[in-house]
């Protein structure tokens, strides 16, 4: 799984529909840290629940996130 590219796209999501990172640490029930980390590619250990918690935060499906290859959000 290619870290940093989910990371990417959890940042550009969440730019793009205007939302802080606490904002969506508080909608994923997790923390601004987890976040930051999760946007820099650098937590290489996050439960699927979870990812999919932050997928939504974004309003995006978690699919969008994992995808491969260099698509990039609508």
């Amino acid at each position: 799984m290619d870290y940093a590219m989910i990371g990417a796209r959890i940042c550009a999501a969440r730019r793009a529909r205007g939302l802080t990172q606490e904002q969506v640490a508080a909608t994923a029930g997790t923390s601004q840290p987890t976040i930051s980390d999760l946007e820099r590619g650098v937590r290489p250990a996050i439960a699927f629940e979870r990812l999919v918690a932050v997928a939504v935060a974004v309003g995006v499906d978690v699919s969008t996130l994992v995808a491969q290859g260099e698509e990039m959000l609508p």
